[in-house]
């Protein structure tokens, strides 16, 4: 982990003393982490860290644990409650953990004049609460955000003792989550679905603001197609190999794409409890020689395969976001998915992509054996897949800009 030099802690003193704005990150996800783990800690370091270079604001955050994490300490303070380093924790350590940021939180609010506290990471609708929100300073305001929308069958994959507890006590975290909610100021959401859901649930949508993930897409090189090489093409599906990912469907999918094409490959990057029947499956279809099973890659690898790839390919039955989408487009790939909440909000169908039914697996091959017999349209749909990631996506020019403006708005709320 990096830590701040003597030379920043000097300069954090000297700043300390200025009359300056404040802002409460509380918290910031149980784990903070800008290289290995995946898309919502990078999530909320890419924002922290855009904020802090932004030098408008002075962050104050509260976390779990921190793993990687390079930011202007000059600006930004962490205070670590020392959790475990998951990024999914039993309920009982969540309700552990909201209990001591709470704690640290009005702490620091009886040093501190905040001009905003904001709960950022993680909220989820109907079960997440915030003590500091609901017994809020009325000095500041209040932002929680971003709020995505749950995934399908959530509870499914609970622990029996999770489940027992979530079920005895829906209604009561129901309501705390909700008198949450109608404490904040604003509410920002991950999706223009998760907003629906919130205005659903009773909340003035004027208090409701859409940002989404963004990418830096200074980090992901961009390959035009024509400059690739082309001896064999490159499919390539990243993910967590659970259940819900649908990967069964690529791996049909793409036996039926090796009848006309022989010159392909398949690159599966990701661990999870499904990857020994999907190996089997490709074994059982005869594909050992055409699809290469990577396990495992830390998160600030994996864009080195975007480079190598062609195409991106997924059959994920459910995505609140899907970080992946952006990153293979900002590589320049085009991406061919199954519609879910996140795929619609972000691959744009027939302009660099498209979106396929859920488990249909013949249109999958349909769609991805027209871009292998139309070379020039996977050059073009790369091209503006970047454009849109450059456009929409950006962290720097695009997303935080958008909280800087939020922020801006809540001075003297």
């Amino acid at each position: 982990m990096r830590r701040k030099s003597e030379t920043q802690t000097s300069f954090w003193e000297v700043q300390e003393k200025e009359s300056v704005n404040k802002i409460l990150i509380s918290p910031a996800h149980y784990v903070l982490d800008d290289e290995f783990i995946g898309s919502e800690p990078m999530w909320v370091s890419s924002v922290l860290k855009g904020i802090a270079n932004s030098g408008k604001y002075k962050l104050y955050v509260i976390t779990g644990t921190v793993l990687s994490f390079d930011i202007n300490y000059g600006r930004c303070r962490i205070f670590e409650l020392r959790d475990k380093s998951d990024i999914d924790p039993s309920l009982l350590r969540r309700l552990t953990f909201t209990l001591r940021k709470t704690i640290k939180s009005k702490l620091l609010g009886l040093k501190h004049e905040f001009s905003v506290v904001h709960h950022m990471f993680p909220f989820w609708i109907g079960v997440t609460f915030d003590l500091d929100f609901i017994f809020r300073n009325r000095r500041s305001a209040y932002v929680i955000g971003p709020i995505q929308s749950p995934h399908p069958n959530t509870m499914e994959a609970r622990s029996r003792v999770d489940s027992f507890f979530y079920s005895s006590l829906g209604s009561v975290t129901s309501y705390l989550s909700m008198l949450t909610l109608r404490r904040a100021d604003k509410v920002i959401a991950l999706t223009s679905y998760a907003k629906g859901l919130l205005v659903a649930e009773g909340l003035d949508e004027r208090k409701i603001h859409v940002i989404t993930p963004g990418i830096s897409t200074d980090k992901l090189r961009y390959i035009p197609f024509a400059d690739k090489p082309k001896d064999r093409i490159v499919l390539v599906a990243v993910g967590y190999l659970s259940k819900r990912k649908g990967m069964e469907y690529v791996i049909k999918a793409f036996g039926e794409v090796l009848k006309g094409h022989r010159k392909v490959l398949l690159r599966i990057i990701g661990d999870g409890p499904e990857l020994g029947s999907i190996k089997e499956l490709a074994r059982g279809l005869g594909l050992e020689d055409y699809v290469e099973f990577l396990g495992y890659v830390p998160h600030n690898e994996v864009q080195t395969h975007y480079r190598d790839a062609h195409i991106f390919v997924s059959m994920s039955r459910s995505e609140s976001w899907g970080q992946v989408y952006l990153e293979a487009m900002a590589s320049g790939i085009p991406v061919v998915t199954s519609e879910n909440v996140g795929s619609k909000e972000i691959v744009r169908d027939g302009v660099f992509g498209y979106l396929i039914d859920q488990e249909d697996a013949q249109m999958l091959a349909v769609r991805i054996n027209h871009l292998l017999d139309n070379w020039q349209l996977m050059d073009e749909f790369g091209r503006k897949a970047r454009e849109e990631a450059e456009s929409r996506y950006d962290w720097e020019t695009v997303i935080v800009p958008k909280y800087l403006e939020l922020y801006d708005s809540l001075r003297g709320y």
